[in-house]
């Protein structure tokens, strides 16, 4: 039996804008608007695995303005 070894990748998003980068990148804060950058949902501390969500995978709260 083969198990997957591999890791989701994490990334740091903006909350105000379409922002984002890996979370292995130096920085905290957006380069676009200067908000700062997060890495996982507020709510339920799940990891942001897709820069592209608008809402948590897990647990359904908002991570972005819903405008972003």
């Amino acid at each position: 039996k083969h198990e997957e070894t591999r890791k989701d990748p994490v990334y740091k998003i903006c909350l105000c804008c379409t922002f984002f980068m890996n979370a292995q990148e130096p920085g905290n804060y957006c380069t676009t608007c200067g908000s700062k950058l997060v890495t996982h949902c507020e709510l339920c501390s799940a990891p942001i695995n897709n820069p592209y969500d608008k809402f948590c995978r897990h647990c359904g709260a908002l991570l972005r303005n819903a405008s972003a």
